[in-house]
């Protein structure tokens, strides 16, 4: 999954960014990847986006094609709004309750105004 349109830049941001500041531009692309191995039903879940604007979510497949190999789940967000945007995702199985999670992790998002 790709992003569409003109942005300034990627800025990519994975599971072990959990806890910490990112920094991007008005304009840039935000693409969350956690790896993850939907086989075993855990799958990452977008628990709060600020105002940042979800355009694609999908999985990437490994190029091993292993049965039950891992791959990356892709979040991307257009930073299209100045402001500090908190992220949290949780791994989690879709049929049991939220508080189910096994792994959870939070970045806050810092647009700047060019």
């Amino acid at each position: 999954l790709e992003p569409e349109g003109k942005f300034l830049k990627a800025v990519l941001v994975t599971d072990a960014d959990d806890e910490t500041l990112i920094t991007a531009d008005l304009g840039d692309v935000l693409l969350v990847e956690p790896e993850e191995t939907p086989t075993t039903g855990y799958r990452w879940e977008l628990t709060e986006k600020g105002d940042l604007p979800l355009v694609t979510s999908g999985f990437t497949p490994p190029a091993d094609t292993a049965p039950g190999a891992g791959g990356l789940r892709r979040f991307s967000f257009d930073a299209d709004t100045a402001a500090e945007h908190r992220l949290i995702f949780r791994l989690q199985r879709a049929w049991e309750r939220p508080d189910q999670f096994i792994k959870s992790f939070k970045v806050i998002v810092r647009v700047r105004d060019n």
